[in-house]
């Protein structure tokens, strides 16, 4: 499947789950597909906002039920090639999933003006 393919599924996909793990996991993969298509930040912190929004209305999320060190073995090695900012930004929001770093502490690190 070639990155547009998978854009289109991710975009479908959040189009019909219901539940919040589930957008949350489609938004993350739609912020890394979007990132690595080479976007803005601009535009990957558009999708990072609405993660983020999930994530707050998700106070019991808990990602160790996704085993997705395979696909982060895959992108890692495109990820590395992205620039500083969006390598880092990607980098806290695999935290803020974690819940390693506050959601307030990344909102007013990324996405306030």
């Amino acid at each position: 499947m070639k990155l547009p393919e998978a854009i289109e599924a991710i975009n479908s996909g959040l189009c019909h789950v219901r539940n919040n793990p589930g957008k949350i996991w489609c938004l993350y993969f739609n912020m890394l597909a979007i990132a690595l298509q080479r976007h803005s930040i601009e535009d990957i912190k558009i999708v990072v906002e609405q993660l983020v929004g999930i994530l707050e209305d998700s106070p019991y999320f808990d990602p160790s039920g996704w085993d997705w060190e395979t696909t982060q073995r895959i992108v890692s090695d495109e990820i590395i090639r992205l620039n500083d900012d969006i390598q880092k930004l990607i980098e806290d929001v695999d935290k803020l999933l974690y819940r390693n770093i506050e959601i307030e502490y990344f909102k007013n690190k990324w996405l306030k003006p």
